[in-house]
This record gives structure tokens, C-alpha cells and sequence, in this order.
């Protein structure tokens, strides 16, 4: 039906005038159509105040839908923006470290390989250090240790205060030998990792649990990290001799009643923990690792320890929890300083050698070996044996978790005695 204005046809009739009649009954006729109008308004206005309820409702409902849509708008403008400030975050630096996939080496030590007298120049110890890689080079090594002191003695001038020898030319210019060594390295394509000796089993030299000890291995961290660019680094000796121990004084002012051994481990893991970070904030892709005793702990001494007995611990002797250390993910490498014999009777080498691979193995950290080439053919329970320093790379090979070897002595190897040597290299093979 057609509609006018809000009316239809229908209802627009119903509101039209009534024609004036002539004949009597005006009045009531009247009264009867003002009745109905009046009638039919009221019902419009009960209609239309319907209508309008329904389209206020409508019409509140479609604001506060857009509302909403205006609000989750503005939210997923606000996610966009904080998606897009955590994609301009830098990306993770990746870690890149330099080491060769079968580790094998040998240290380069001053007054050991070279510097044969302290009297020698700079131009002798050159030659040395020049027939060392020719020679290295020659067994398929590819890889140098370079402690950065001998003794108790660094060799370069150290604002530390420590004690140092010093290589000089004829004329009178200073001979920096690791230096050198990392140039020949470089130039020759081998791996080159220093030796950062903390002098902790020294008497009288750094004590982690006084003030001025954890001082001067952190100087002396600093100062050579920055100053020598080698692939990576080793901490040696982080534990105390055995019968040595920390300052008592100290433990006293410290932590009373703590226990004197817990200080003195908390002390020498502090002080690892300081060296490993000065070595990672100076450049993070140096490959940091552990020089370890063969023996964390007897199991006498302790139930997680090791089938040996008879020889240095770490833990009991020396305050050093190297298990942890490894556990915690620490290092980078372990390095077990694997020195006894195959048919050592207390502490064999297999048996320090199959504590090391499961601890290393279940903590998914790199396990090298260092084996000590200075006892081969001597006097020492199964050294007799020429072949010694090739029955043990022939076990080690036999484990997965065997990434390589590394041997105490250049010097000791290049004697070859009675075949020792030829043996070694035999035994490698193309591992």
C-alpha cells in the first residue's frame, strides 16, 4: 500500500475532515469523529512511542558496535605497533667460534719449545718458532696452545705488577713471541688458542678470596685478551694446590659460619665466572674453555666422583668445582689434562677418560684431551712404552664424545723417541 509521510493511504483517509452536513445531529456527528481522532492519535502514539523505543535501542546498539570496533581498531593499531617495535629490535648476534672439527695440537711454551735459554733473541727464538710450524705442518697438526706466561713470569710487560720475562732483539727492541706464534698460525691455517694461567695453585701468588688476588687475575685477564686475537682461550690452574687454601681472615669478615670450604669455592667459581665474562665482552666469538684436572673427585670422596684414587681432586683439593662448572654450561670446551698411563693402577687413563665423556656427553659441551708427550719413555707406571701416546688416541677414537687432542710438549715430540712419535701419527690416522 502507498505511503504518505508516515501514513499510509489508509490511515490518511481516517485523518481527513469530514464534509459539513446540513441536516440536524451536526453536534453529535461531531463529538463521534473527534472521539475517534482523538482515539486513533492516542493509538499512533502508543505505535510510534514502539517504534521509537525499538530504534533508539537499534540505533544505541549500532553506537556501541562501533564503538567496539573503533576500540579492537585502535587495539590491533596499538599490537601493530608494539609487532613493529620488537621487529626493529636487533636481531641475536650469531656466535661463530674458530676450531678445526678433529683438534690436532700441541703447545708452543716458552722455555719449553722455544726460548730454549733465556739468553736467546728475538731473531733465535723466531727461527725456533718458524721450524716448529714447518714441522707441525709436516704431521698434519692443525692446531697451537700458546700459554701466555711460563712459570710465574708473563711475557710481556704487565701494569699488574706480576713478574715478567722478556724476549729482546739484538737490537734491544721487544721480541713479542705469541704474538709471533698467532702471526705464523694465521699465515699457515692453524687454530690458535691461549693459555690464561690463573696462578691460583701458586704459593704466594693469586688468592681469589682476598680483594687484591681477585684483582690481579682480572687485570691480567684484561691485558691479555685485548692483546693478543687468538681463536679462543684456556683457564688454567683455577684451583688451589693441594694443602693450600684461602685467606681465613677473610672467610671471617665475609661469611662466619657459612664454612670455610664453601667460601673458598664461591671465591675461585667467582672469579672464573669474572674471567670468562672479560674474555666474552671483549670479543663473543672467542672459544672459551676449561683446562681441567683429570679428577674432579674420587668416588671415595664423593659419589659422583670418578673409579680412581691416589691423585690430585679438584673439588676436595683444590676448592675448584669443575663438574659444575660444565654442568651450568660454563665453557664452550673442557680440555681433561689426561696425564696418566693406560695401565695406571689407581687413576688409569681410561678411567678419567670415560668420567670426563659422560659428564661432557650429558651436558652437550666439547671434550678435548690433553696427553702429557714429556713422560713418554719414561720411568713412570706404563710409560716404558714407546707406543703409549698411540694406545691413547686409539681409546679415545673409539668415543663419540672425543673431539681431538692436544699434547704437552713440541719439543718432546720432535725427540720421536724410539718411533714414540711415528707411532702417534700412525694411530691418528685421518681423524
Amino acid at each position: 500500500m502507498k505511503k504518505t509521510g508516515s501514513f499510509t493511504e489508509r490511515e490518511f483517509a481516517m485523518h481527513k475532515p469530514a464534509p459539513k452536513k446540513t441536516r440536524p445531529g451536526l453536534l453529535t456527528g461531531s463529538i463521534v469523529t473527534l472521539s475517534l481522532i482523538f482515539l486513533v492519535i492516542a493509538a499512533l502514539l502508543t505505535i510510534n512511542n514502539g517504534v521509537l523505543a525499538t530504534m533508539t535501542s537499534f540505533m544505541s546498539e549500532a553506537v556501541a558496535d562501533s564503538q567496539t570496533e573503533t576500540s579492537q581498531s585502535l587495539d590491533v593499531s596499538s599490537s601493530a605497533s608494539e609487532q613493529s617495535e620488537i621487529e626493529e629490535q636487533p636481531l641475536p648476534q650469531d656466535i661463530i667460534f674458530a676450531k678445526p672439527n678433529q683438534m690436532k695440537g700441541v703447545y708452543l711454551t716458552a722455555g719449553k719449545d722455544y726460548l730454549l735459554k733465556e739468553s736467546d733473541s728475538g731473531e733465535t727464538v723466531k727461527a725456533q718458532i718458524d721450524a716448529a710450524f714447518s714441522k707441525l705442518a709436516e704431521w698434519g697438526f692443525n692446531t697451537v696452545l700458546v700459554p701466555v706466561s711460563t712459570g710465574d713470569r708473563l711475557l710481556y710487560i704487565s701494569s699488574t705488577g706480576l713478574d715478567s720475562l722478556i724476549i729482546k732483539n739484538s737490537d734491544g727492541t721487544e721480541f713479542d713471541a705469541p704474538a709471533y706464534i698467532y702471526k705464523c698460525a694465521k699465515e699457515r691455517g692453524f687454530f690458535t688458542y691461549g693459555i690464561l694461567d690463573m696462578m691460583v695453585n701458586k704459593v704466594g701468588s693469586n688468592d681469589p678470596s682476598t680483594n687484591e688476588g681477585a684483582r690481579t687475575i682480572q687485570y691480567m685477564v684484561r691485558e691479555a685478551v685485548t692483546r693478543y686475537s687468538f681463536d679462543g682461550w684456556l683457564l688454567d690452574n683455577p684451583g688451589y694446590a693441594a694443602g693450600k687454601c684461602g685467606s681465613f681472615d677473610n672467610y671471617m669478615m665475609a661469611m662466619p659460619g657459612g664454612g670455610f670450604d664453601n667460601f673458598m669455592r664461591d671465591n675461585i667459581t667467582a672469579a672464573v665466572i669474572d674471567v670468562v665474562k672479560a674474555i666474552k665482552n671483549n670479543n663473543i666469538n672467542q672459544y672459551v674453555g676449561l683446562l681441567a684436572d683429570a679428577v674432579w673427585a674420587h668416588k671415595s670422596s664423593n659419589e659422583l666422583g670418578s673409579n680412581t684414587n691416589g691423585i690430585y681432586e679438584s673439588l676436595t683439593d683444590g676448592f675448584a668445582d669443575t663438574r659444575a662448572w660444565i654442568e651450568q654450561g660454563l665453557f664452550d670446551f673442557v680440555m681433561v689434562k689426561n696425564g696418566q698411563s693406560t695401565a695406571h693402577a689407581a687413576a688409569s687413563f681410561n678411567s678419567i677418560f670415560n668420567w670426563w665423556a659422560e659428564l661432557c656427553t650429558d651436558a652437550g659441551v666439547t671434550m678435548y684431551i690433553q696427553h702429557n708427550s714429556n713422560k713418554v719413555c719414561g720411568s713412570e707406571q706404563g710409560w716404558k712404552s714407546p707406543d703409549q701416546l698411540a694406545q691413547q688416541v686409539l681409546a679415545c677414537k673409539k668415543s663419540n664424545a672425543w673431539s681431538g687432542s692436544v699434547f704437552t710438549s713440541f719439543n718432546a715430540l720432535v725427540r720421536d723417541n724410539t718411533g714414540s712419535t711415528s707411532a702417534l701419527i700412525r694411530a691418528f690416522g685421518d681423524t
